[in-house]
């Protein structure tokens, strides 16, 4: 309302907002009926769980109420990890380094970098090569204030770049060989379209000592799985707080003069989205790479398609059979599972259950290769 009525009298201003408040009371009201119905609905749903779970239900219930009193640190209502995260890994690796070193009796130097924090040096730089080409693709106008920010940007990864290839020369040689032996060498691409031949970027020969350091490869395996588990999650969050904002944009916010503001937000949980979604697809395929290491990857490929959220499914059935306007027949046909059987042009991808969302909760977060459609009933 702040747009329509900044340019009212003060006395406009009051009755315009007294006009919307009590208009929206009213409503309320209206559906304190459904509101109702949909409460009693959702007990007698809790009591048919409760019964079901009379077991576990005495130890929730007292978690709950000792967090609300203020005598349980760990909050109950914490979503379960399901799979290491990238930092986990990276605590783990640098452990078993340190153990490696005690029986050695060879001696570092004070200042050499071990084999994770190259590995983690590496994956850094990927992150901000992906994060910098998307700042590049959304920005069709920069300013010289953003043109001298990309400038900069491409300066730190260079050196970044360089400060890689010189950790290479202990822990990869591989690698700088095949940069050595690549072909147009003359034109350097740019910081962000860069090869940095981490272990998944180099053939498989090239991956075994002498010219790759023992345990390379698979370090960088452990730390894909957890990339791949991170980039769902965070693709799963931020599909749900912009579902959340295009419901506020589309309540609150329409008819308003101007909505810029929820028309930004909305699109920087996209631009989340797509980045999270392009370092999946990156970190996915460059573990299909190292199948040779440690079998075959477990992690799907990532569609545009799936990039779904949870729906209703009596809605979309509704919303289909809407849409199929003059085939009511064909879309009132269903099969055995309940599911409307459609008909070409209708939106089948809204059917299903999107298979990120079949991984949540799981050991590792990650999905075999079977086809959603068995999941989706």
């Amino acid at each position: 309302m702040g747009a329509s009525t900044q340019e009212m009298e003060p006395g406009s201003r009051q009755d315009t907002l007294d006009n919307f408040w009590h208009y929206w009371n009213w409503n309320k009201v209206i559906g304190m009926v459904g509101r109702s119905y949909a409460l009693h609905t959702q007990k007698a749903g809790l009591e048919e769980f409760t019964r079901g779970q009379q077991d576990n239900f005495p130890a929730w219930k007292k978690a709950v109420d000792d967090f609300k009193m203020g005598t349980l640190v760990v909050n109950p209502y914490k979503l379960p990890q399901c799979s290491p995260t990238l930092r986990e890994i990276e605590l783990e690796l640098t452990h078993k380094e340190e153990e490696w070193e005690q029986v050695s009796t060879a001696v570092p130097a004070p200042t050499e970098e071990t084999m994770t924090e190259y590995l983690m040096l590496g994956l850094e730089i990927e992150a901000q090569q992906c994060q910098l080409t998307a700042d590049l693709l959304a920005n069709k106008t920069p300013t010289t204030k953003d043109l001298s920010d990309f400038v900069a940007c491409h300066t730190r990864l260079s050196r970044q770049i360089k400060k890689l290839r010189l950790l290479q020369r202990k822990h990869s040689p591989g690698a700088l060989q095949h940069l050595a032996t690549a072909p147009d060498l003359a034109e350097l691409p740019e910081a962000e379209r860069m090869l940095l031949l981490l272990p998944s970027g180099l053939l498989p020969n090239e991956c075994l000592p002498p010219l790759s350091a023992p345990g390379l490869a698979a370090a960088e395996v452990c730390l894909c799985d957890a990339q791949c588990s991170e980039s769902l999650a965070q693709i799963r969050h931020s599909l749900t707080v912009k579902k959340r904002l295009h419901t506020y944009k589309t309540l609150n916010s329409r008819c308003q003069h101007q909505n810029t503001r929820s028309r930004s937000l909305v699109d920087t949980q996209q631009r989340k989205i797509d980045l999270a979604a392009g370092t999946y697809r990156q970190v996915q395929a460059a573990r299909l790479a190292l199948a040779h290491v440690v079998g075959v990857s477990e992690w799907r490929q990532l569609e545009k398609a799936d990039l779904r959220l949870l729906e209703d499914e009596e809605e979309a059935k509704r919303r289909k059979q809407r849409a199929m306007k003059g085939k009511q027949k064909e879309a009132a046909q269903v099969n055995e599972n309940g599911e409307v059987w459609g008909v070409p042009g209708m939106g089948e991808k809204s059917r299903l259950i999107s298979w990120i969302w079949l991984g949540a909760g799981h050991s590792g977060g990650m999905v075999g290769g079977g086809d959603s459609r068995e999941h989706a009933g």
